[in-house]
């Protein structure tokens, strides 16, 4: 059975590792906010067939949003990137 998962509010620090896109087998969802986050959002996460979630709201992710996630849009618990410093340029895949 898939899961979320929760790794909010920990005060994480670094960078998003592209590995996590190796857990699609047991993940549903990604929900990672309020951490201290950087560097870029990594364009392999785009790959990942999640169903639940993608939270990475109130980090300090800067860049540009990968186009890559634009179907992550229509997800059943949501899809959040604010509260970071990414660039003000939104793919049209993920508006």
């Amino acid at each position: 059975m898939k899961r979320n998962f929760h790794l909010y509010s920990n005060s994480l620090s670094s960078t998003v590792p592209t590995e996590i896109g190796m857990m699609d087998k047991i993940v549903f969802g990604w929900v990672l906010h309020k951490n201290k986050l950087s560097s870029t959002i990594p364009t392999e996460l785009g790959a990942f067939p999640l169903g639940g979630a993608f939270v990475l709201e109130s980090n300090q992710l800067s860049g540009s949003i990968p186009s890559q996630l634009g179907h992550f849009t229509k997800l059943s618990y949501g899809f959040k990137l604010n509260d970071n410093h990414l660039c003000d340029d939104v793919p049209t895949e993920v508006q």
